[in-house]
């Protein structure tokens, strides 16, 4: 397969995973040709990671979608940023 551009397609839903992609987009069943998949899911934080290390290592940090849910810029920023303050 030629090196192609990846392509961001939110609100997708997955139906299998196999040598093709079967996908349901605004209610319409399809099938998409994909050499790499990635899933995103969760509209939810979840900080239960930080509160069961809070207070038993020396420095946590609650940042991304366990701090409030984001996209992926926002997570990816929050990590970069408290990178720097290490």
């Amino acid at each position: 397969m030629p090196l192609q551009a990846a392509r961001l397609s939110p609100a997708l839903m997955a139906l299998e995973l196999g040598d093709t992609l079967p996908i349901t987009a605004d209610g319409q069943k399809q099938t998409i040709q994909a050499d790499t998949v990635i899933l995103t899911a969760g509209y939810r934080a979840n900080d239960s990671l930080f509160k069961a290390l809070e207070g038993k290592v020396p420095e946590v940090y609650c940042i991304g979608n366990a701090s409030q849910v984001q996209r992926i810029i926002e997570a990816v920023n929050a990590g970069y940023r408290v990178g720097l303050s290490l």
